[in-house]
């Protein structure tokens, strides 16, 4: 499944029909990949999370205006979710290790990308599996996903000079580690 991201996010939310279908077939894949930041998370809790989310999206659909778009509302609710679960369930960061598949049943490149592609995109992941929650957060949600900054400080409710810092920390280090490892820049 090839995911494409969508035209008018905040105008799907709105039109949808007396069902969720179209609600899930957009956002239950990005919620599962948004919802690997949490190391601790297992597959079978982000699918569970993933469906809380979606419900409790549903049932609040009514409080997302026409001209709000919904993408950072949503994964506040994903995010207030996945705290309260973990929370509640009493899980440690040293309790689950990150599970090694975790994008490969939601974005699987297509073949002639080719091995130095391959490389290159096991490079990034092994590079996001190694930053912390909050700055695995940050790069999902801005890179990913296309919040600005703003959008994913009212997201994780941090301060928009803190985000600002973290992408220039996050970019900094890549940069470091690409040229270590490649020669490049």
């Amino acid at each position: 499944m090839q995911y494409e991201k969508p035209q008018d996010t905040a105008k799907l939310i709105l039109s949808i029909p007396a069902t969720p279908e179209a609600l899930w077939k957009e956002f239950y894949p990005r919620i599962m990949v948004y919802l690997c930041s949490f190391r601790r998370l297992s597959r079978e809790d982000r699918e569970e999370l993933a469906s809380d989310t979606l419900y409790k999206v549903w049932q609040h659909r009514h409080k997302v205006g026409p001209e709000v778009d919904c993408r950072a509302w949503i994964y506040t609710i994903a995010r207030h979710t996945a705290i309260d679960w973990l929370r509640k369930s009493g899980k440690t960061s040293k309790s689950i290790e990150l599970e090694s598949d975790t994008h490969e049943d939601l974005y699987n490149p297509a073949p002639e990308y080719g091995v130095l592609q391959q490389e290159e995109t096991n490079f990034i992941q092994q590079f996001l599996k190694e930053l912390s929650e909050t700055d695995r957060e940050i790069a999902f949600l801005y890179y990913y996903e296309g919040l600005i900054i703003s959008e994913t400080a009212q997201v994780l409710d941090l301060p928009i000079g803190t985000v600002k810092w973290k992408l220039h920390e996050i970019r900094k280090e890549l940069k470091r580690r690409l040229n270590h490892e490649y020669g490049q820049s």
